[in-house]
């Protein structure tokens, strides 16, 4: 084998070696990614979780807060003086 020869095939081992890192690395951060947007979907669905049950419990509380007559005196819209 003459030197040109051995440098050709060290050559092609190399870049096949630089390609197959090169894919491995794309690999990996293509899997990051998607572990990325499975997250924000599970942050998502919490976020609408929580927020649906407050307003169920902000829905609750306003109920009992309007059953209490003392303070409907308080917040019920008063007539204006030139309105009579």
């Amino acid at each position: 084998m003459t030197t040109l020869e051995i440098s050709q095939i060290i050559f092609n081992f190399t870049t096949s070696l630089a390609i197959i890192v090169v894919a491995v690395l794309w690999a990996l951060i293509a899997l990051e990614v998607l572990k990325s947007i499975h997250r924000a979907k599970k942050f998502v669905k919490n976020v609408k979780e929580e927020s649906t049950e407050l307003y169920r419990k902000l829905d609750i509380f306003l109920a009992g807060f309007a059953a209490m007559p003392f303070l409907m005196n308080i917040f019920k819209k008063r007539k204006k003086k030139h309105e009579k």
